[in-house]
């Protein structure tokens, strides 16, 4: 029985991802006989490398904010055009409290990522809180809350500047992600080994866990427990 000789291509399909929403398929041999790679192949390559992702790239888009969160008989509709990175005039527009006729202005540090709303004091009304992220270093995130006071009026709370506690900032570069549980602000983010613009990342990421109390007149968030975890 004999053999036949020559080219005896293997066809393989690749599909890439290229910027957001486009994707191509490239489409090489493979030449058995000769052990080469056609190509096409060699372009598939080149594609890979120019288009793979890039580690601790900034995914999110801010876009123009008009929404609004609502709870019971309470509700908040927030709006910002989210055009600068360092600095953002935000518009609250607040619904359900007796003291409250107006709306609420005020200036945010980079731009605002997403807004929730639970009740942080357990006084039966809902408060909003407000993530956004930038000003003096890009990946740094931010809270603002405003807190209920029953349904008469609200306070402002922010959440105080990590790089200001000794423990909670070692190899803090930022890149956070926020959630609320139960009552609880929780606050995620990669450790770094050191807080310097050249540090590389580790395996290992913080956890905070904050809780608002009431301090001198006023309110704070205050970090309550903390842990590290791998990724």
């Amino acid at each position: 029985m004999g053999v036949t000789k020559g080219k005896v291509p293997t066809h393989i399909a690749f599909l890439l991802r290229l910027g957001k929403t486009k994707i191509c398929c490239c489409i090489f041999e493979y030449d058995s006989c000769t052990m080469k790679y056609t190509i096409p192949f060699l372009l598939t390559c080149i594609c890979w490398v120019v288009y793979m992702p890039k580690s601790n790239a900034q995914p999110a888009i801010f876009k123009k904010m008009d929404t609004t969160a609502q709870l019971g008989s309470t509700s908040y509709r927030v709006r910002c055009s989210n055009k600068k990175p360092d600095q953002n005039e935000v518009t609250i527009l607040i619904t359900g409290f007796e003291e409250i006729t107006t709306d609420i202005n005020l200036t945010l540090k980079g731009r605002i990522g997403s807004i929730q709303i639970d009740d942080l004091n357990k006084d039966g009304v809902a408060d909003l809180v407000i993530f956004h992220f930038g000003g003096s270093i890009p990946s740094l995130g931010h809270v603002f809350t405003l807190l209920s006071s029953s349904t008469k009026t609200v306070n402002a709370v922010y959440l105080p500047d990590i790089r200001d506690d000794a423990k909670l900032r070692a190899g803090y570069r930022g890149f956070d992600a926020f959630h609320l549980i139960e009552g609880s602000l929780v606050r995620t983010f990669p450790i770094y080994t050191s807080s310097e613009p050249d540090a590389l990342p580790t395996d290992t990421k913080r956890v905070v866990f904050y809780k608002i109390v009431a301090e001198n007149g006023g309110f704070k968030y205050k970090p309550i427990n903390t842990y590290e975890t791998k990724k």
